[in-house]
């Protein structure tokens, strides 16, 4: 998942605010920065049985 994809629900949070999310998107848009993987978050997952949801 990409950082613009991400944006809506890190945003609804209420932990990170548009300003923090423009200023990662603009360093990871930087021809400066050099990267070996792509600027994106994924997790995979799943409970353990019998545990809370």
């Amino acid at each position: 998942m990409t950082w613009r994809r991400m944006r809506p629900a890190l945003e609804a949070t209420g932990r990170v605010d548009a300003g923090v999310v423009d200023e990662a998107l603009a360093c990871l848009s930087s021809p400066r920065l050099a990267e070996v993987a792509p600027g994106m978050l994924q997790a995979w997952g799943r409970r353990r049985s019998g545990s809370p949801s």
